[in-house]
């Protein structure tokens, strides 16, 4: 549910533009900013008009350790094109943001995949949503809002070489609250409900949804960045429809001295599946997955980093005979980290 923070309020007359990079996504975004000042006997109104776009290009694997993993040997790589869309305005106290946005999703298998996985091509799809968050700040720094919103998914092959039409839409319906805890330390959480329904038969899956993220830093050496999320997500098996993930993680980065940080985190999800409609002798199924990371990260130059990273992983399942999880793996990389 992370939103792109709105840019500092400011009265002026007319429109600003100018390009700057976002640094929730690191992707480019394209701002345009205006504002005005309308004065009434005995008050003022201030509005404050924001209209963004990002577009980016994001490439990835699907490495073990995490949900849904069906490759057997080499990753699974998934492409992705986001674009997304917004309006942003305040009134005084109370502000609205309208989001537009769709990804495009490619996955390619570089081995054989699981007999209960579906190729790379029956995966191929594009994912809608359209969000409109209401909010109002209780005192500066300080929010709460609600942010209902729609959600489509469209599937390249119309029908999966498992003889499946996987094409759905939803809803979602978040309430939540955002605080800055101090100038470099923020955290935003949500409560809500989310669906997911399929086109062909009409199945539905619901869920409670919530989650926490954001930033501290009162320590100033260290940064936190905890997160706790969970949502419907969809599945690369022939035989789960989906599955509703939770995840509770943190992050951290220390500074030790001079150019060199310490980084590491760890993390604990759980992914409840749902049977897919069809498919016979198939039970409900929870996988479950630890991940732990420890390493060091030296700065060459501002934008450019380098450094080893170790990595235990483990999966395990309620169902291992139905293709779940059950192993452990230790991982040592050397991390090259490039960014403008």
């Amino acid at each position: 549910m992370g939103v792109a923070q709105p840019l500092p309020s400011r009265a002026c007359l007319g429109w600003v533009r100018f390009l700057r990079q976002c640094a929730d996504a690191e992707l480019p975004e394209l701002q345009l900013g205006g504002g005005r000042q309308v004065r009434y006997p005995g008050r003022s109104l201030r509005e404050d008009l924001y209209v963004t776009a990002k577009i980016g290009a994001i490439r990835a694997t699907e490495a073990l350790g995490t949900a849904d993993v069906s490759f057997a040997q080499a990753p699974t790589v998934m492409d992705s094109v986001p674009i997304e869309v917004s309006l942003y305005q305040k009134f005084n106290r109370f502000y609205y943001q309208l989001t537009a946005n769709a990804t495009r999703y490619w996955f390619y298998d570089y081995s054989t995949i699981t007999e209960t996985g579906l190729p790379g091509t029956s995966r191929d799809r594009t994912d809608y949503a359209e969000t409109v968050r209401l909010g109002y700040e209780i005192y500066d720094g300080t929010s709460v809002f609600i942010a209902p919103g729609l959600q489509q998914s469209v599937y390249q092959q119309q029908i999966n070489v498992a003889g499946q039409q996987r094409d759905s839409q939803g809803w979602i319906f978040p309430v939540g609250m955002t605080t800055r805890l101090g100038p470099k330390s923020q955290l935003e959480g949500f409560i809500g409900y989310q669906t997911q329904t399929y086109l062909a038969g009409g199945t539905q899956t619901g869920a409670l949804t919530f989650g926490l993220s954001g930033s501290w830093n009162g320590y100033e050496p260290l940064i936190l960045r905890p997160s706790f999320l969970r949502g419907i997500n969809q599945s690369a098996l022939v035989n789960y429809q989906n599955y509703v993930a939770t995840t509770l993680s943190v992050d951290f980065i220390y500074d030790v001295h001079g150019p060199w940080k310490a980084v590491g985190g760890t993390s604990l999800s759980s992914a409840d599946y749902t049977p897919a409609v069809g498919v016979p002798n198939v039970a409900p199924r929870t996988d479950y997955f630890f991940k732990g990371s420890l390493g060091v990260m030296y700065s060459l130059r501002p934008q450019v980093q380098i450094g080893p990273l170790y990595e235990y992983m483990q999966g395990s399942s309620t169902d291992v005979a139905a293709g779940g999880p059950a192993y452990s793996r230790n991982l040592f990389s050397i991390r090259l980290i490039a960014r403008r």
